[in-house]
C-alpha cells in the first residue's frame, strides 16, 4: 500500500461494480472488476464479481473461468457458495447451446 492510500475493501469494489452494470456502463465495470480481483486475488467474491461481469458482456468462457477460481478459492459452507455454483451451472448450459 502507497502512503497515504487506503486499498478499498472488496465489497466495496464488487459494489461499484455491481452499480456500473445497473448503469448499463457494462466496459467499466467490467475493468473495475478486474481490479478488485488484482487486489484481492484470494477473495472467492472477488473472483464471483469478475464472473458476473464477464456474463453480463456476454463473456460466458471468461466467466466460466473467474467462476471455477471462485470455487476454488471457496468452501462448500462458505457463504456464496452455492451462488457460485448456481452461475457455474448457468453458465455451462450456456456455453451448451
Amino acid at each position: 500500500m502507497a502512503a497515504g492510500f487506503v486499498v478499498a475493501p472488496e465489497a466495496v469494489i464488487r459494489e461499484l461494480g455491481y452499480q456500473l452494470v445497473n448503469n448499463g456502463n457494462l466496459t467499466e465495470a467490467l475493468k473495475l472488476f478486474k481490479y478488485g480481483v488484482q487486489l484481492h486475488a484470494d477473495k472467492a467474491e472477488a473472483y464471483n464479481g469478475l464472473a458476473y461481469g464477464f456474463e453480463q458482456n456476454k463473456m460466458y468462457k471468461e466467466s466460466l473461468a473467474a467462476v471455477n477460481k471462485a470455487l476454488a478459492l471457496s468452501k462448500q459452507t462458505d457463504d456464496g457458495y452455492q451462488v457460485f455454483q448456481a452461475r457455474k451451472t448457468r453458465l455451462l448450459q450456456q456455453l451448451a447451446q
